[in-house]
């Protein structure tokens, strides 16, 4: 969620390959931002 809060843009795109990969949003148009969301393993 606070990756959406801060971008400027209404519409991203949200890339995930698997539950262990990290997940990117990316902007629709453009290379203002790029997060990531890293996946944390707890035992």
């Amino acid at each position: 969620m606070e990756a959406l809060k801060n971008c400027e843009s209404d519409e991203v795109i949200i890339e995930m390959v698997s539950p262990l990969k990290p997940i990117k949003i990316l902007p629709i148009e453009g290379e203002h931002f790029t997060f990531l969301v890293l996946p944390v393993r707890l035992k």
